[in-house]
């Protein structure tokens, strides 16, 4: 009886230090397709947070990728700057993969998609709520939420 308590603890341990050691740094690409400012300006909060994250590391390619394409709203027009318009997509690889050189061919699963619009004062505050929206995504991924 001891036996298989020491053994079941074992087991339990291992499965969590796995689970832990594999969130400890979860690799994030983050893709921008837009000529915009105020959308680069988004990439750059993106990926700003993502470096300054406990949680993430921001990579060429990830385990997760975050698309961003952004356009001005008001381009041509005496409020051009002032605002983006960014379509949002959330995507991850399959955890299969066994190596980070296999990253690249790895199969994307979607994950989820949203428009935003991101005034030129906000992007900071826009970008933490995007990598808000991730980590809620890892955590259903986690619990086996399907999508």
């Amino acid at each position: 009886m001891k036996l298989r308590q020491i053994i079941l603890c074992m087991f339990f341990a291992s499965c969590f230090a796995s689970i832990s050691n594999a969130a400890d740094k979860w690799r994030v690409a983050v893709n921008h397709d837009g000529t915009d400012n105020v959308g680069a300006k988004l990439a750059f909060a993106l990926r700003e947070a993502i470096r300054s994250s406990h949680g993430y590391e921001l990579t060429d390619v990830g385990t997760f990728t975050i698309v961003l394409v952004t356009l001005d709203p008001d381009a041509g027009t005496n409020l051009a700057d002032h605002s983006t318009t960014a379509s949002v997509t959330y995507t991850m690889i399959d955890l299969n993969v066994k190596t980070v050189s296999d990253l690249p061919r790895a199969h994307q699963i979607y994950l989820s998609s949203t428009i935003i619009v991101a005034g030129s004062n906000k992007t900071s505050s826009v970008a933490s709520g995007l990598l808000a929206r991730l980590d809620k995504l890892i955590d259903d991924v986690n619990k086996g939420v399907q999508y």
